[in-house]
């Protein structure tokens, strides 16, 4: 179940454009998105 839980988190956010590690802006790239701070991908996963 916990992952049902990261998987609503990692698309709130998406949403947002709020990445989940450090909260700055993700950018689109590569048909999905990372955060240029920290480098997150939820694509990553």
């Amino acid at each position: 179940m916990e992952n049902g839980t990261i998987i609503k988190k990692d698309k709130k956010n998406l949403q947002s454009n709020e990445c989940n590690e450090c909260g700055s802006k993700m950018m689109p790239e590569g048909g999905c998105f990372i955060c240029p701070n920290c480098g997150y991908s939820p694509c990553s996963i």
